[in-house]
């Protein structure tokens, strides 16, 4: 699963405050020889604060054990067919069970909004039909006697489900549960295809098929999908048959033969084009829509060179029959690793054009590196789900690192520590969290973005060579098993020999993260480092943190190991001269917030030489209030010319804000970015600038953006054009009328609502069919806006739309949206009326809220 995160975090200053204790407590010191160093270590005893709890602290519920296993459900068998008019799903299932240890005279299914028709055992070819109790949540089952872990069983199911009428929930991650989806069922949206497909984490799977839904179970499985011929179909594992029935409709064969969890179970139906390739004998697909076929492997073509990359980096082969990926309409997240058949979202489905713009080698690599951690290898729990995604987001870094170099890993890594140190300012949790309050609650950028900076600090500490030979090992001792925290800990300590817990404790078992001050000075030869542990320890350990310091002589640095371990540890190092520069963490590894004090001359001398784009990007925000001084500012400007795009990008954002002796020269570079850089990104934060210092509008480069290969630098070239005031901006703006870009359909829906462009609403409609779920709310707020000063005719076509999304969408938050806007809309009489009726069958607790707010 991918935590959908879109916005571009490059350049994000996070100001954190930590607050300092009242008054100096005693301290316990040790001092003893390190190399030519001498390491004072303190331990401090901090006073208890007299201070309410941090909104940030962490919230623990109850005990979350991995849950009972009463059965084993070795295999199960779909039969599926649909009715597309109900959106119910018509299903006979098989499941084959013994006993997990304890004999057992029942079975207790997940099975949620089912109508049940039959329920027996399976003798033969004989159905003995079984006594049971259902509450639309669990279905229990009373066996014919009492059954040992000697004995299997065969379990035979008739149901309807009916998923489409589940009151939802869902999380930050994952935006809807009910478990199968219906997309323009009756084929009434224009442009938008008729579709099927399914998203079964957390426990949602249980919406469409009875099973025991946990991630601790493991199953084969087969099913048979029976669909309109003209439909293709996708499920996990191999494609064994396709049998054409005489009415019309096609039954094909889908068979997963080696285990995994039921939340992983995957089908899809639609109108799709399947693009194959091969890896190592096993095939290859992307299933797209047929305008995008030509573009999937723009997209996904490094898919083979990723499995092969994964393979030999954990040294574990590929072990599923496929790898087929697909692009779906509405999806509820980002993307999803069922097993052999990953889920995208629509973003995916680009021309050429936006695949300037957009490389999604990222989530690709995420979903992909899940069939090892996650379907391969599954957490027994929702409190271990770091144990599939940490290492998913540090797959990301991993091919980065591989394909693109290590300054583009390092970049994208301080990007997630960002997002974790975001969401720390009101949610601290250990990593693996036992007392959750809600399975839903994991799905955060603690088990995500924090677990994939953890990784990386113990692969440091560790070394490249334990960490991989570690993970190869935890691979191959839990494969097609479930694991906990504890097995990979355990799969450390015997690569390598030494006891993990203190890593583990702090790192996983713990919340927050380190908070650290350094200060450093030079006297007499002497060279002294003192770093400070200053987070909250009421709530946060003190850790033991392993690291280096970096001295630069001018020409050459030298390392010196370094180990912090308590409230104040110190250094102090016998130096000929005084370092040019001093880089405390120099490779940036440690997941913490580090505060070191330095003068102007040295964040120049670290932008210029660090060798860690991290450092050299924190030594650019540090110069920002000096960018008017001559010296900076000439540096920044020879950095416009840096071999790596993020250093440009940042230095042409931030000139923004030069007023200097150099302002020609700047144009003039800014200029050059804008026609000549290679990344789109740099070529539109250069525009953006040239905007900005700009005193007269820049027409004649403006008409060389508007026909730039990227849509995001023209679409910001047309943005500007429009704030200008150009009297022929509707002329310009109507070459974008087609588009597909999501900035192009933007800037046009704000236009023509600032403008009041009449006769518009149908073009606003076109483009509803174009707009995947993250777009939509916004989408709808344009749609309301310009509706608003147009005829009462049109107001009233505009919420026949809304209405219909704010009463069948799928995700409580668009319906919300949706509500939003008929707010505008409801001073007539008649739309009020509508809208009322319709929010009275609205049950979602967020959704009511919208309706309280906007007056009904």
């Amino acid at each position: 699963m991918f935590l959908s995160k879109y916005t571009n975090l490059l350049f994000i200053l996070f100001l954190v405050f930590i607050g300092c204790k009242s008054s100096q407590p005693s301290a316990i010191e040790s001092t003893e020889q390190f190399n030519d160093s001498t390491t004072t270590q303190i331990l401090v005893l901090p006073e208890e604060p007299m201070q309410a709890e941090p909104i940030w602290a962490s919230k623990k519920g109850v005990y979350r054990p991995e849950r009972t296993k009463y059965f084993d459900l070795k295999h199960q068998l779909l039969d599926i067919r649909f009715d597309w008019e109900k959106q119910h799903v018509l299903g006979k299932t098989t499941l084959t069970l013994s006993p997990y240890f304890y004999p057992q005279e029942r079975v207790v299914l997940n099975a949620k909004g089912f109508d049940f028709h039959e329920v027996a055992l399976l003798d033969g070819k004989k159905r003995i039909p079984l006594k049971y109790e259902y509450d639309q949540e669990l279905v229990e089952i009373f066996l014919d006697r009492p059954y040992t872990r000697k004995d299997q069983l065969r379990l035979f199911i008739s149901y309807t489900a009916k998923p489409n009428e589940r009151i939802l929930g869902g999380s930050n991650a994952i935006l809807s549960d009910k478990g199968l989806y219906f997309i323009n069922p009756l084929n009434k949206e224009e442009g938008k295809p008729q579709q099927i497909w399914t998203q079964g984490e957390t426990e949602a799977s249980s919406c469409w098929f009875p099973t025991l839904d946990a991630p601790n179970t493991k199953m084969t499985q087969e099913v048979y999908i029976t669909v309109q011929d003209h439909f293709k179909t996708l499920s996990n594992g191999a494609l064994i048959s396709q049998k054409k029935n005489k009415d019309g409709t096609r039954t094909d064969y889908w068979k997963q033969d080696l285990v995994h969890a039921p939340y992983l179970t995957m089908l899809a139906v639609g109108e799709f084009e399947v693009i194959k390739e091969s890896w190592n004998g096993i095939p290859v697909e992307y299933y797209v829509e047929a305008p995008y076929k030509d573009f999937a492997k723009g997209t996904f073509g490094h898919t083979p060179e990723m499995l092969t990359f994964y393979s030999e980096l954990f040294d574990y082969p590929y072990p599923w029959a496929k790898y087929s990926q697909i692009v779906v309409r509405d999806f509820v997240s980002g993307a999803m690793e069922n097993t052999t058949a990953t889920v995208h979202m629509e973003d995916l489905q680009q021309d050429s054009r936006g695949q300037l713009d957009q490389d999604w080698d990222f989530l690709i690599a995420h979903e992909l590196i899940h069939h090892w951690f996650g379907n391969l290898v599954t957490c027994e729990s929702w409190a271990n789900l770091p144990l599939n995604e940490s290492f998913a987001n540090y797959g990301e870094y991993l091919w980065r690192e591989h394909k693109y170099g290590k300054t583009e890993a390092d970049f994208a890594l301080e990007d997630e520590w960002l997002l974790y140190l975001n969401e720390s300012e009101s949610k601290q949790e250990p990593l693996v969290r036992y007392n959750y309050l809600d399975k839903e609650d994991m799905f955060d950028s603690h088990s995500y973005a924090k677990g994939g900076v953890i990784l990386n600090y113990l692969r440091y500490i560790i070394g490249d060579e334990a960490f991989f030979l570690s993970v190869h090992n935890y691979l191959k001792d839990r494969a097609f098993k479930t694991a906990e925290i504890h097995h990979l800990r355990m799969a450390i300590e015997e690569t390598i020999g030494e006891d993990m817990n203190w890593f583990f404790n702090q790192w996983v078992m713990n919340a927050g993260h380190p908070y650290l001050i350094v200060e450093d000075k030079f006297e007499n030869g002497t060279y002294t480092i003192g770093i400070t542990q200053q987070q909250d320890t009421l709530y946060t350990p003190l850790y033991r943190l392993p690291t280096e310091v970096g001295f630069y002589d001018g020409e050459n640095w030298v390392n010196h190991d370094l180990e912090i371990d308590g409230y104040y540890t110190e250094y102090s190092f016998q130096l000929d001269t005084m370092p040019k520069l001093t880089l405390f963490d120099p490779y940036k590894t440690i997941p913490a917030v580090i505060e070191h004090n330095k003068d102007s001359v040295a964040w120049l001398r670290q932008f210029e030489k660090a060798p860690h784009i991290v450092h050299r990007i924190d030594a650019l925000t540090h110069l920002l209030p000096l960018l008017n001084e001559s010296e900076v500012a000439r540096v920044l400007l020879d950095a416009m010319d840096d071999p790596f795009w993020g250093v440009r990008e940042g230095v042409a954002e931030i000139m923004v804000y030069y007023n200097g002796e150099y302002e020609t020269e700047l144009k003039e570079k800014l200029t050059s970015l804008v026609l000549n850089d290679p990344k789109s990104y740099v070529r539109a934060a250069a525009l953006n600038t040239v905007y900005e210092i700009s005193e007269n509008f820049p027409l004649e480069l403006t008409e060389k953006a508007l026909q730039d290969s990227s849509y995001l630098v023209a679409t910001t070239a047309l943005y500007a054009y429009a704030q200008s005031g150009a009297e022929d901006i509707l002329e310009k703006a109507a070459e974008f009328r087609d588009s597909k870009n999501i900035n192009a359909i933007f800037i046009l829906a704000d236009l023509y609502g600032t403008l009041n462009v009449p006769n518009q609403l149908d073009w606003y409609l076109s483009k509803r069919s174009q707009l995947s779920t993250s777009y939509k709310g916004a989408y709808y707020n344009y749609l309301g806006a310009y509706v608003l000063n147009q005829p009462l005719e049109e107001q009233a076509r505009a919420a026949d739309y809304l209405l219909e999304e704010a009463r069948t969408h799928p995700i409580a938050a668009i319906r919300s949206s949706a509500y939003f806007s008929l707010g505008l809309l409801i001073e007539d009489p008649e739309i009020r009326s509508r809208v009322a009726e319709v929010a009275k069958s609205e049950k979602d607790p967020t959704v009511l809220e919208t309706i309280e707010l906007i007056g009904l």
